[in-house]
């Protein structure tokens, strides 16, 4: 990831200590469809912290910083076979969460950077051991926080595939076509292939 030129990012903040000041409010709702009789699930988070910019135990500036968080997310069965999720949120100083494509504190202008996004997916089971997912997801930086060279938008379209070697053995592939935008200079784009193994304990 490049580095932004007009402005400095601050180091995220320490995880743990994060997780310690979150303050969550979860909500979740049940509905039934009645053609398949599978359950569709909804749900929203929130979370709220402040801190300091802090580089190796000093305060690097004086100012509170806030840290939050709200998002919302939907899994809706569309048949036996076919399965629909997607989820949005928003919120300021992300960096710690992974978004804002890792964006956190503009310290040279003493504010957080605000971003939104999220992400929409198709699944099908092709088999009791062969899944498939298709995608596309957008992390979106406010332009108004960003400096000259900053990142200022990231979308992601992917497909993927798992296969299920035991109850809790599998194996995946992903390929997916990245997009990273610029406040003032040209896009950037990737193509990326993954390989995954997973074992659940």
């Amino acid at each position: 990831m490049a580095a932004n030129a007009g402005a400095q990012e601050a180091p995220a903040p320490d995880a743990a200590d994060v997780q310690k000041r979150l303050a969550f409010v979860e909500r979740r709702l049940e509905l039934i469809q009645e053609e398949t009789a599978a359950k569709a699930t909804a749900g929203a988070k929130a979370a709220a912290s402040k801190y300091n910019v802090v580089v190796y135990g000093r305060v690097k500036d004086d100012d509170d910083y806030d840290v939050w968080l709200a998002h919302a997310a939907v899994i809706l069965p569309i048949s036996s076979r076919l399965t629909l999720q997607g989820v949005v949120w928003t919120g300021a100083n992300l960096d710690a969460y992974q978004a804002g494509i890792g964006q956190g504190v503009n310290t040279a202008a003493h504010r957080e950077f605000g971003a939104k996004g999220g992400y929409l997916q198709l699944t099908a089971t092709a088999t009791e051991k062969l899944t498939f997912g298709a995608g596309y997801g957008v992390d979106d930086p406010d332009d108004g926080d960003l400096g000259k060279d900053a990142r200022s938008r990231n979308s992601r379209l992917y497909g993927n595939a798992i296969y299920a070697l035991t109850s809790n053995t599998s194996l995946g592939a992903e390929v997916s076509q990245i997009e990273t935008r610029y406040k003032s200079k040209d896009s950037a784009e990737a193509q990326r292939v993954a390989f995954s193994a997973t074992l659940r304990f």
